[in-house]
């Protein structure tokens, strides 16, 4: 499943913000606009999820384009994982989280390329997880980790 081009492309997108949630690397940026009911200008792409018995793929808002994308200093690619302290990963997040502001700090994901050893490590938890989960009846529904949950940890063990 995940040596598809689908499953190598969710599989990035999940290296990326995985490692971003264990090292503390995010981009802030803020984001304005002239009314809160002014077009944010910007423009985004869900990536589809990855679905097995139980393993989810997140679900991710990926930027890929807009007027505004360079004055607001954002890129092509760039990962929103939260707006105005509140977790996104769909565009009902993202709208719930705008609502109402003509300014908002948006934390996103910007990496290089992941190379391969870390696509086979992230690829290697994700087959974990679907062992562990397979072999345990009891085990709760399938649930991806958020980027919260991954940060939480890394503040854990530091």
């Amino acid at each position: 499943m995940l040596k598809t081009e689908k499953g190598q492309q969710i599989l990035h997108l999940e290296a990326k913000v995985r490692h971003a949630a264990i090292n503390g690397e995010y981009v802030t940026r803020t984001v304005t606009r002239e009314t809160s009911t002014d077009p944010l200008g910007l423009s985004f792409v869900i990536p589809p999820r990855i679905m097995a018995v139980g393993w989810s793929s997140r679900s991710f808002l990926v930027l890929s384009g807009g007027p505004n994308l360079e004055k607001q200093q954002l890129k092509v690619g760039d990962i929103v994982v939260k707006c105005a302290s509140h977790p996104v990963e769909t565009i009902d997040d993202l709208q719930r989280a705008t609502r109402g502001r003509t300014d908002m700090v948006f934390q996103v994901v910007r990496l290089p390329e992941m190379d391969e050893e870390q696509l086979h490590d992230t690829q290697k938890q994700v087959e974990k997880t679907l062992k562990v989960r397979n072999s345990n009846p009891l085990c709760s529904p399938p649930c991806a980790a958020t980027h919260e949950d991954l940060y939480s940890r890394r503040r854990q063990s530091k």
